[in-house]
């Protein structure tokens, strides 16, 4: 009984929760740009909807996506941060799709942080260019 309700539990976080990687980038006090301070941190999200500005054209970008991120308590994310959120395929191996947004205040929920972002999809070439690859 107990092994069935553990695999109901799994079966629910699967089918509302997604595994990701998520880069942080922050602004350098020193020289005012936007540097990578973090890149391939776990973390879970869910999306709470997807709006595409066009819906006559569904492969057009971007797509706008409500993302709540759910990752560990000690991950250092800060109000004002870019995040991108990287969906790897199932063996980790390449990013299917990726995600960029800033965040905007980070709270904590039973030690786990959490952040609430509205995330812009990123084309193919900006994926290929501009993202630290999967480890």
């Amino acid at each position: 009984m107990r092994r069935g309700l553990l695999d109901y539990m799994g079966e629910v976080l699967e089918s509302t929760m997604s595994i990701g990687f998520m880069d942080i980038r922050r602004q350098s006090q020193i020289t005012g740009l936007i540097e990578e301070v973090w890149s391939n941190i776990s973390v879970h999200f869910s999306r709470k909807n997807i709006d595409n500005p066009d819906p006559s054209t569904a492969s057009t970008r971007p797509v706008i996506v409500n993302v709540t991120l759910h990752m560990h308590g000690n991950v250092d994310i800060r109000n004002g941060d870019t995040v991108i959120l990287k969906l790897p395929d199932v063996d980790a191996a390449y990013i299917i799709d990726a995600f960029r947004g800033v965040v905007g205040d980070p709270y904590t929920v039973s030690s786990r942080k959490r952040a609430n972002l509205v995330m812009s999809q990123l084309g193919r070439d900006d994926i290929r260019d501009n993202i630290t690859p999967l480890p």
